[in-house]
């Protein structure tokens, strides 16, 4: 049973009916929509080069500065986390970052080989990365997962954030994080205000959005004022917006062939590439048994998944290691790990969203619908930044439907069809306006509901996408990012080259048990004959060849796809066949109207006949009437009438008089 909730809600002619779809097959199961019956074409040719593999030569020199802002704690953070924490914690957990601050306990090692080739796979048009196995992007739900961030308040503005009745010192005053703290840091007395503040502005420029310039800044100096105040805001969504926008940066960047400088909360697109891909780590160890230090560096078992995958190992650039990651990403995964969230119930945090209690706990599932609703994530909490201006950037969870645990459809981009995919915001009219366009879609989520990581007319779709993207071979790539690669048999392995799988078209091959008959084995042996018969050079075909025949054969597995795929066809005939029995429930209406019009104009003529028989009758009164009438003046009549009452008087005297005379003995 579903939420009480307004189903007839829209927005923009998107309403809520519109996201949560049923599914075909599994009835406790949902697809998440918008859901498109055209063609991607249009889109594809307009976007998939964008997506830098795709387009660019591959440099892992332009990343030199991309990652130095990390957040590893400097020497002093965690005793100042102990002394804030004892005045502050309980409001940290009401506003929702104490998980998020707990991270900053520990040093996080760096991954440089999955960091450097990833950003290539992101599509900076659909906010979302484009692997070989299908599109996948960091949700809101990875986001509370990971950091327990708040992702149910309203979102922060850079317009209406406070002005802070206080100053701290920038970067020309404090040239380091260190000086900064060493400053701002006390060791008696009670925590101010100020102090609060300044605390709470470290870990937001160091160690959630790792600003560039590696050094403080006032770019978040009134969201930690307001934070310090006690005040709830949706960080969560302006954290997502942030990740965002850092890779939307880095594309820029790559493309224009610049060295990467834009820092960013990488560190957060590491942990969740480290999730989501785990099966390929070597040794990657199960996420419930990881530790994590406390306040006082004891190692304790984590109580998030943040926390767990804050001890994974890193690694620095290894060229060999870099280009099979890129290998990775490219050909994409046999079984992808779509949804990893299927232990939550061994950690207690996020407290305010529990998986492991989802059809009980009617806020879980609150969450839930906001993770699965469009919306533009705010970017920018200073109007003075003048790399990144207060604006948005475009969530879109329907390209990333199996993460969220629901079936994948063929996605319709209502907000890339609405408005560009980010922008710039004027003023706090257009940004209140812009942050909350989609809060009217209150989605009803079905307290029975099983996640799933099935597809609904999906695969067409994506055919169509990785046909246009993938079409550049992955050997010379690899050959950029190390140079020791060997390309000497890259390429005449079709399985590398096909987009799809050849069994998926061609007959299983006989089991073993099963014994050929002559009719099954002549037409191979003739083949076989005729091959042993012709020159060696016949045999071994150049490689360039077989690049050019692959990709024939995916142009016509695509097209064999959407002649056999008909579910985009028969969405738009079920559409066609409501239309026409709206109209035909219209044209019975119509008709309807036509023969009570037709009833009441001829009950009008006969009623008009009537009168108009009444209206002769009494004109004809009239006529006789006014034949009567003396035409004269108004005075002549009253002196007529008074000669006629008069007589009238004389005529009743004289009648008195005669009845008395003679019939007095009667009375």
């Amino acid at each position: 049973m579903a939420e009480s909730s307004n189903t007839n809600a829209m927005v923009s002619g998107l309403k809520v009916s519109d996201i949560l779809l049923p599914h075909p097959s599994l009835p406790n199961s949902m697809c998440l929509g918008p859901r498109s019956s055209e063609s991607p074409a249009h889109l594809i040719s307009c976007e998939a080069n964008r997506i830098p593999f795709a387009n660019q030569n591959l440099d892992l020199t332009s990343w030199a500065d991309c990652l130095r802002a990390w957040p590893n704690p400097p020497e002093g953070w965690v005793a100042w986390y102990n002394r804030v924490s004892k005045t502050h914690y309980a409001t940290w957990e009401t506003i929702g970052i104490a998980d998020a601050l707990s991270l900053s306990l520990s040093p996080l090692e760096k991954n440089e080989n999955i960091l450097k080739t990833i950003g290539y796979f992101w599509s900076d048009a659909l906010n979302c990365f484009m692997f070989g196995h299908g599109p996948m992007t960091p949700t809101l739900l990875d986001v509370t997962m990971i950091t327990g961030l708040d992702i149910a308040s309203p979102s922060p503005s850079a317009f209406k954030l406070p002005k802070v009745p206080f100053t701290l010192s920038s970067k020309t005053e404090c040239t380091s994080w260190g000086a900064y703290l060493k400053r701002y840091m006390k060791t008696k007395g009670p925590v101010t205000e100020r102090e609060h503040t300044a605390f709470l502005n470290f870990w937001l420029e160091h160690f959630i959005f790792c600003g560039p310039s590696l050094a403080p800044t006032k770019n978040y100096l009134s969201l930690a004022y307001e934070l310090a105040k006690g005040t709830r805001l949706g960080l969560g969504k302006l954290f997502l917006g942030e990740v965002y926008r850092s890779l939307q940066l880095m594309s820029v960047k790559l493309f224009s062939q610049r060295t990467v400088k834009t820092g960013g909360p990488w560190w957060f697109i590491q942990l969740w590439a480290q999730l989501y891909f785990q099966n390929q780590i070597p040794d990657f160890p199960p996420l419930t048994t990881c530790t994590f230090p406390d306040t006082d560096g004891r190692e304790i078992r984590c109580t998030s998944y943040g926390q767990a995958l804050y001890g994974l190992p890193g690694s620095r650039l290894i060229p060999k290691e870099a280009a099979g990651w890129f290998q990775i990403f490219f050909q994409g995964l046999s079984n992808p790990l779509f949804f990893p969230y299927t232990e939550s119930e061994n950690f207690e945090n996020p407290v305010s969203f529990r998986l492991d209690s989802f059809a009980d706990d009617a806020s879980t599932r609150h969450l839930f619908s906001i993770m699965i609703r469009p919306c533009f994530l705010p970017v920018g909490m200073s109007t003075s930044n003048r790399i990144t201006k207060p604006g948005y950037e475009s969530y879109q969870p329907v390209i990333a439907a199996r993460q969220l645990g629901l079936g994948q459809v063929p996605p319709h981009f209502f907000l890339h069809h609405l408005t560009a995919s980010r922008a710039e915001l004027p003023d706090i009219l257009t940004g209140q306006r812009c942050y909350t366009f989609f809060d009217a879609l209150a989605i009803p989520i079905p307290n029975n509901l099983c996640f799933t990581t099935t597809t609904d007319g999906f695969e067409t779709w994506w055919t169509m996408w990785k046909t246009h993207a993938f079409r550049r071979a992955l050997g010379p790539s690899l050959k950029q990012l190390d140079a020791e690669h060997d390309t000497t048999h890259q390429g005449c392995d079709p399985s590398s080259l096909l987009t799809f799988d050849p069994e998926s078209i061609e007959p299983a091959a006989p089991k073993a048990s099963e014994e050929p008959s002559l009719e099954m084995v002549h037409g191979p042996l003739q083949r076989l004959k005729a091959l042993l018969s012709s020159s060696v050079e016949i045999l071994v075909e150049n490689p360039e060849a077989i690049k050019e025949k692959c990709q024939r054969l995916n142009e016509k597995k695509t097209a064999l796809d959407a002649k056999t795929d008909t579910s985009a066809n028969n969405a738009e005939l079920e559409t066609l066949r409501k239309e026409l029995e709206s109209l035909e429930e219209k044209v019975r209406m119509t008709k309807q109207l036509i023969q009570e019009k037709e009833t009441f104009i001829a009950r009008s003529r006969e009623e008009a006949q009537g009168l108009t028989a009444d209206l002769k009758t009494d004109l004809a009164e009239i006529r006789a009437l006014s034949g009567q009438l003396v035409t004269g003046k108004d005075e002549d009549d009253e002196t007529e009438i008074g000669e006629v009452d008069r007589i009238r008087a004389d005529a009743l005297c004289a009648l008195d008089e005669f009845l008395q005379k003679n019939f007095s003995v009667s009375y």
